[in-house]
């Protein structure tokens, strides 16, 4: 279980249950942990073969739009052996350009797709908007 913020004067409250066996599970509960810590995500390799070459990405949902922000480097094609003397290492900040919410509702009597049913979300003055 993952809380982050104050309850009390949170704009949002998001729960999510997943299976831990399954590999979107897994994924998804690790993601949960780094955005529950507001902090960066970092990851470091040391002592990699320099000949080869290797590619910086990031392995995240389908729905997500993510690509990098900043990079001295192209991210497909890094040779470490090929870096600028200055350079110890690639840098790379990712943005999330869009996130798609999917979902589906069903009449609960019958459990048949609901009719009709609409959901927008807005920015609106304060938050978002139902």
């Amino acid at each position: 279980m993952f809380e982050a913020g104050n309850n009390s004067t949170a704009l949002f409250h998001i729960a999510v249950i997943l299976d831990p066996l399954s590999v979107t599970g897994q994924k998804w509960s690790s993601l949960l942990e780094i955005l529950s810590q507001e902090a960066s995500a970092q990851a470091i390799s040391e002592d990699l073969p320099t000949e080869l070459i290797y590619t910086l990405a990031m392995d995240i949902p389908s729905s997500w739009l993510v690509r990098p922000r900043e990079a001295l480097y192209n991210l497909d094609n890094i040779q470490l052996g090929n870096l600028s003397p200055e350079d110890n290492g690639v840098k790379a900040v990712f943005d999330l350009d869009y996130l798609i919410v999917g979902g589906h509702a069903c009449e609960v009597h019958n459990n048949s797709p609901s009719r009709g049913v609409q959901l927008e979300l807005l920015r609106g003055g304060g938050g978002i908007c139902y």
